[in-house]
């Protein structure tokens, strides 16, 4: 799958190794509240290739990302690599997390990975 390498994930796609920023926020903020990006200008200054949405009880809108001021800017935004894991397959403190959930991220990554 990858390794980590500082705060980076590197990930082997048969091409080569990828290298994926954006590990930061899961290794020092543990807790969502600290990863939560409340500055628009700020997601749009790191300019993130991919962006997954997952929230409990509401529904991840892509469309609504697109509309947001300067984010057709953002690489994710440009190239609709915008998506959805469900609440119940990451969020939930259950086994579905280390499953379903981090499987789903593998599959994200992974497509995103062999469009380079």
């Amino acid at each position: 799958m990858g390794q980590h390498e500082g705060t980076s994930l590197k990930i082997d796609t048969g091409k080569g190794p990828q290298r994926i920023a954006g590990i930061t926020e899961l290794a020092v903020f543990p807790a969502a509240k600290g990863r939560i990006i409340a500055d628009s200008e700020e997601v749009i200054r790191r300019a993130p290739d991919i962006i997954i949405g997952s929230w409990c009880g509401k529904r991840f809108s892509p469309q609504q990302m697109c509309d947001r001021p300067g984010w057709e800017t953002i690489p994710a935004v440009r190239n609709s690599h915008l998506h959805e894991i469900k609440s119940c397959d990451i969020l939930q403190p259950s086994p579905a997390a280390l499953t379903d959930g981090v499987r789903q991220l593998h599959a994200i990554v992974q497509r995103w990975a062999e469009r380079q």
